[in-house]
């Protein structure tokens, strides 16, 4: 259906009074395989936000959806990028409490310690959700320790040594 609107003309990029455009709409309605078919072949930006400056990376961690998030991080949406309030991907993330979407935005290289406009990081909304062991195992799975230095391991240090 897609495709044969945007045969016949339809817009994409088009946004509506909240801002949100083809991409958004599609994050929204977690179609992961339109989100696909929209950066690839429609050449929609990953990281365009809405009049709030959500992008379709944080409605996906917002809505734990990690097959959208791994598709928008692979395609090119940026994780540190930062919404009206200063708010990143991971804040939102945090916020959904979806460990798999935590784990691929860490790995992604996010900052942790990014503030939003209210100083909170994400490491607060953590405390604040009280999901402390979803946040230290998505740290884990992302090869990260708890200060979000690349955990290194025995052989690593052994290595350094030579």
């Amino acid at each position: 259906m897609v495709k044969l609107m945007l045969k016949y003309g339809a817009n994409p990029h088009l946004q509506d009074a909240q801002g949100f455009n083809c991409l958004h709409l599609a994050t929204h309605s977690h179609k992961a395989m339109l989100v696909l078919y929209l950066l690839m072949a429609e050449d929609m930006q990953a990281d365009a936000g809405d009049a709030q400056g959500f992008t379709s990376l944080m409605w996906a961690a917002k809505q734990g959806d990690s097959l959208t998030v791994e598709v928008l991080l692979k395609y090119g949406a940026r994780a540190d990028t930062r919404n009206k309030d200063g708010s990143t991907a991971l804040h939102w993330a945090v916020c959904g409490g979806n460990r798999e979407c935590m784990t691929k935005i860490l790995k992604a290289g996010t900052d942790i310690r990014a503030q939003d406009k209210f100083g909170k990081t994400p490491l607060d909304l953590v405390k604040e959700c009280r999901c402390t062991s979803i946040w230290e195992k998505s740290l884990s799975d992302a090869g990260l320790a708890s200060d979000g230095v690349t955990r290194r391991t025995l052989f690593d240090k052994v290595l350094v040594m030579f």
